[in-house]
């Protein structure tokens, strides 16, 4: 029997795979079509289009994030305390990094610095670097969160329909009434909106504990292997202008991967299989933001991997790996020091 508790227990294997998942798409420059080795019965090829398919790591990011968000609220429907929770959890790395990233960037004016350490750049002006998009989104998504549960709670999967469709119709207005301005940033997140909201219709499910048969899960198995081959043949006749499309494909094949890899996972116990991802989903955020800024720094300034593309990936996301640790572990110590020290504090005041 498949459990989809499971999705919920292995949820850190499942960011570790997503994270590694979007650094192996972020890696722009390594084309695995090229490589010789890989040329064998054109496996190549297709280890290049499961590349070019990484960044559905951050449609399962928002799928898990919805599904967590609810177990969490559902404990304590405090809203102020979500909000200093997620706060506490986002902005500290984040700041950290954008300022780093922004000042190594050189940017030409400091309105323009001001405006992408702020985050101001996602929505408000058009900007050609968006590497740090994805905190104002999921700082959007987190404000919006309680409304999305307040629905989904009262009208279940119909609620979740009507606010899908609401995001949809948005996204399809920005389309044509904003396109040359700032459609192409704003679809980033407008397309994972309704990913984020069937996570949290997901999250009783989860909760409930409910389960399906092997047999069943097997045909699930092989209908999300059959929608991965279906949506790239779609791909051939989508033009690059509408790519927002593409995008909303992306939700079916993002629910078969977690409910994929959380199946595999509970069968396969194996540590140097298992344990690699699960630290890597500890510090998924990280990671995240690090990467790519880390891999277009470097890139072209140390001659031995302009011809070795792969070591200097391989290289990239191991370093990543471990600056990810570094900055998690120095933010967790910082907030248990000020916590020890408001602590005694109170102690000397009583």
């Amino acid at each position: 029997m498949y459990e989809f508790s499971s999705i919920n227990k292995y949820r850190r294997f499942l960011f570790g795979i997503a994270t590694i998942w979007i650094a192996w798409f972020h890696s722009y420059m390594l084309d695995f079509s090229q490589l010789e080795a890989l040329s064998f019965l054109n496996i190549g090829v297709l280890v290049e289009l499961l590349k070019k398919l990484g960044n559905i790591g951050v449609d399962i990011f928002l799928l898990l994030s919805g599904i967590g968000l609810y177990f969490s609220f559902s404990k304590n429907p405090n809203i102020l305390q979500f909000y200093k929770k997620r706060i506490i959890r986002v902005l500290p790395s984040s700041i950290i990094l954008v300022l780093i990233v922004t000042y190594l960037s050189h940017v030409e004016t400091w309105k323009l610095f001001f405006i992408r350490v702020t985050f101001l750049n996602f929505l408000f002006f058009k900007d050609d670097d968006q590497t740090f998009w994805y905190i104002p989104a999921i700082l959007i998504l987190y404000l919006l969160f309680p409304v999305f549960y307040k629905v989904i709670q009262k009208f279940k999967v119909p609620g979740a329909l009507v606010l899908i469709a609401i995001s949809c119709i948005i996204t399809v207005a920005a389309f044509f009434i904003n396109f040359d301005m700032f459609f192409y940033q704003w679809e980033m997140l407008l397309t994972r909106i309704p990913v984020f909201i069937v996570g949290i219709l997901l999250a009783p499910v989860i909760k409930n504990e409910k389960k399906i048969s092997n047999v069943t899960a097997l045909i699930l198995c092989l209908l999300g292997l059959i929608y991965f081959i279906v949506i790239h043949i779609i791909d051939l006749f989508i033009s690059t202008k509408y790519i927002f499309i593409w995008h909303y494909m992306y939700l079916p094949l993002a629910l078969f991967l977690v409910f994929f890899f959380s199946y595999i996972r509970s069968h396969v116990s194996l540590s140097f299989i298992v344990k690699p991802f699960e630290f890597v989903g500890d510090f998924s955020l990280e990671m995240y933001l690090i990467h790519q800024s880390l891999y277009f720094f470097l890139l072209g300034k140390i001659s031995f991997f302009d011809n070795h593309q792969l070591i200097y990936a391989i290289v990239i996301i191991l370093v990543s790996i471990v600056l990810s640790f570094i900055l998690k572990t120095l933010i967790n110590l910082i907030f248990k020091l000020f916590k020890s020290d408001k602590g005694s504090k109170k102690k000397a005041t009583a």
